[in-house]
């Protein structure tokens, strides 16, 4: 079975998301405090949103999830 244990997105703005299924946390390493992070669950209901790296999911249900991160009024 392959298992994803990160997301890195790669380009000019890139981010890794880690770990991939988390189950306590995700670490979203560089973002600064001026970057706005939100999650949604898979029926567009926003479910967390925060500023910093490192997130608790531990109140989440098991499932997908999209995760939007804007800095400077600028999706990354």
């Amino acid at each position: 079975m392959n298992r994803v244990i990160s997301v890195n997105i790669g380009g000019e703005n890139s981010l890794t998301i880690y770990p991939n299924p988390a189950t306590n946390y995700i670490n979203i390493p560089g973002l600064g405090q001026e970057a706005t992070v939100t999650i949604y669950d898979a029926s567009g209901r926003q479910v967390l949103e925060g500023h910093g790296s490192k997130f608790s999911i531990k109140g989440l249900s098991k499932g997908l999830y999209l995760v939007i991160i804007t800095k400077d009024g600028k999706r990354l």
